[in-house]
């Protein structure tokens, strides 16, 4: 049974005391569910039509446990107890002022200053969705993966922006042609593990009562989260940081005809690029998941992806380190970083930062 209905229904049980002088036969709590934890509200007890109270009879109204060890009990006076004789045909009114780390509410029967056990009753306490203003059906993502296993959460929305897990209730429709015949179930699916559903798209509708959610999922092979990544290289030193950690280069950045060079090979693997260098053809081959991108010593043509381009300026071999410069610029473009140059303040170039 779900939990909030079998706490609703504990809420409404009649509870009997068979024989006893100056009390209730039944005590009765006219709730229709969890006391709300946002708002001031009201419980109302009633009892046996032949009910003759005690005059010192009452009914309490407590905080039973708290989710905070630390909150203090605060009902405000004496606003917890009524006295029984006090009571109109309809029964007792209690007001509950909400108190901060309640964990639930007791209503309890006293007579001659002690509880009745039989005539307690507990009221627990909870986010009020009795008017949830959305229904959310949440995956995590918007891709698939073909032969993935997905697994949703649905869950009410109030309008306080909390929420409550209704997954377990909800019922489920599905519609698409990537979805596996079997494992369909609380909203949970398996993709087709073939690739010639990538590009396609898995509609699943939930519904919880009245309430109705769809979420369209696409189908589409997992990208990698580009990991970030800033390199800093100062103008004539062998320092270089990568995302703030020192990196000792043997050939530096340098001014060329008042051109920026960085040394390609440590720019390139700072920014995760696999560098392979053919001596033969004096060319240069870099590799970063689908990409490639080829270029040759003193030659302005490069490719990517086997498109060709041209930089402004060619390549060159440092004799004393034996490494590659290269335009800054075009160290980092076809990687997707930017460069980006401080100055010193005769407006020459002090530092190059990538940055994707």
């Amino acid at each position: 049974m779900d939990e909030t209905l079998a706490l609703d229904k504990a809420a409404k049980a009649e509870v009997y005391v068979d024989g006893v002088a100056n009390r209730p036969a039944k005590m009765v709590l006219d709730r229709d569910g969890l006391v709300r934890d946002k708002k001031d509200q009201k419980v109302y007890v009633t009892f046996d039509k032949d009910f003759s109270p005690a005059k010192a009879d009452k009914v309490e109204l407590q905080v039973a446990a708290y989710t905070d060890k630390d909150a203090k009990l605060d009902l405000g006076g004496d606003k917890a107890a009524y006295t029984v004789t006090e009571i109109s045909k309809k029964g007792v009114e209690l007001t509950i002022n909400p108190v901060k780390g309640a964990a639930y509410y007791t209503v309890s029967y006293v007579s001659d200053g002690k509880t009745v056990a039989d005539l307690t009753q507990k009221l627990p306490v909870g986010a009020d969705f009795s008017a949830a203003s959305e229904l959310v059906l949440d995956f995590g993502k918007d891709t698939v993966e073909p032969g993935e296993k997905i697994a949703p959460k649905v869950y009410l929305k109030n309008k306080d922006g909390e929420t409550m897990d209704v997954s377990g209730r909800a019922t489920f429709a599905y519609a698409g042609d990537a979805l596996e015949e079997k494992g369909r179930e609380k909203g949970g699916f398996t993709v087709k593990n073939d690739k010639k559903y990538i590009g396609s798209q898995i509609t699943v509708t939930a519904v919880d009562g009245t309430r109705a959610v769809t979420k369209t999922l696409t189908v589409g092979k997992a990208v990698a989260p580009v990991e970030k990544k800033n390199v800093v290289l100062s103008i004539n030193s062998k320092d270089m940081l990568v995302n703030g950690e020192k990196v000792l280069i043997d050939a530096p950045a340098v001014i060329n005809n008042s051109r920026t060079f960085v040394p390609l090979r440590a720019v390139a693997e700072a920014f995760g690029v696999k560098v392979d260098y053919d001596n033969a053809s004096r060319s240069i081959t870099l590799t970063q998941g689908d990409k490639v991108v080829k270029m040759t010593v003193d030659n302005k043509a490069y490719t990517v992806n086997g498109l060709a381009h041209n930089m402004d300026v060619a390549p060159y071999i440092v004799a004393q380190a034996g490494r590659t410069m290269v335009p800054a610029r075009f160290a980092a473009e076809p990687f997707g970083f930017v460069a980006d140059f401080t100055q010193n303040t005769d407006g020459s170039t002090a530092n190059v930062l990538f940055h994707n």
